[in-house]
């Protein structure tokens, strides 16, 4: 039986060795691509006023899981809220403490996986992420969780990424490629790249609209949600970027949000 075990891994511990491993890989380069870092003024205050929005005012306990290199857990904590930052991966955590010192705020970093906080029921005002939900090997597992150690009446708000699947879109990704190899830009997203059996083991990896979203929570008694594109992000990302990762990207962002009431955490228990 042991040796079976080990020649057949269970899927998802396996996948999120791999996503460790990838980002462990990437964690350095991870705020050199395109859509990743804070490249100028300009995206700094995008991301800054969608959040603002999201959360409303303030200030707040505030969760951010799958912090990465601590964007949005830095940002936030600029804004006056009191912020932990959990990730998967130690050497993104090693990054997002630099950020939190050259931005002189305080942060409470942690390593934990999103679908398995290690914190009380009902521990902060909000829970946040960014780039998140697409790697979730389990995202309604991983809402349950954000429920559970959410307040009743505090928010779940998560930023992320649609595919747009267009073959305007595809031609755009290929002769972008060819410029990087030409110019030999770095290819950072190669960096953090997954292999396919982590990337088949990911419900939201090729997400083309918000409407699986939706429905998985509606599984979990979740029906008043709010989704919204930020084409503001999207063209401050752009901005002051390389010919290569203008025509690259990034993809189209939308931020989600809702409120957690007592009934969903009920509901979410059982």
């Amino acid at each position: 039986m042991a040796a079976r075990n080990r020649m057949n891994p269970d899927p998802e511990r396996a996948a999120k060795a791999a996503i460790r491993k990838a980002w462990t890989r990437g964690a350095a380069a991870y705020d050199h691509d395109a859509g990743h870092g804070l490249a100028t003024p300009a995206v700094k205050r995008a991301w800054t006023t969608a959040l603002q929005e999201s959360l409303g005012t303030g200030p707040f306990e505030l969760l951010d899981v799958g912090t990465g290199t601590g964007l949005l857990a830095v940002l936030a904590a600029l804004l006056g809220h009191r912020v932990t930052g959990i990730d998967l991966t130690a050497a993104m955590l090693r990054h997002a403490r630099q950020r939190a010192v050259h931005a002189n705020v305080r942060v409470e970093w942690r390593e934990a996986d999103a679908t398995a906080l290690p914190f009380a029921d009902s521990s902060f005002d909000a829970v946040i992420s960014r780039h998140v939900l697409w790697t979730m090997t389990d995202p309604q597992r991983a809402f349950r969780e954000w429920i559970r150690v959410a307040r009743p009446g505090g928010r779940i708000v998560w930023f992320d990424g649609l595919k747009s699947g267009t073959t305007r879109h595809a031609v755009r990704q290929r002769a972008a490629k060819i410029i990087r190899r030409l110019q030999r830009e770095p290819d950072h997203v190669s960096d953090h790249s997954y292999p396919p059996e982590a990337v088949a083991a990911l419900p939201l990896h090729e997400l083309r609209t918000t409407e699986p979203v939706a429905a998985l929570l509606r599984e979990l008694g979740v029906t008043d949600v709010s989704f919204r594109l930020l084409p503001e992000v999207a063209r401050a990302e752009r901005e002051g970027q390389s010919l290569a990762k203008r025509l690259a990207g990034p993809d189209p962002r939308y931020a989600g949000a809702f409120v957690v009431s007592a009934e969903m955490k009920e509901q979410g228990a059982r």
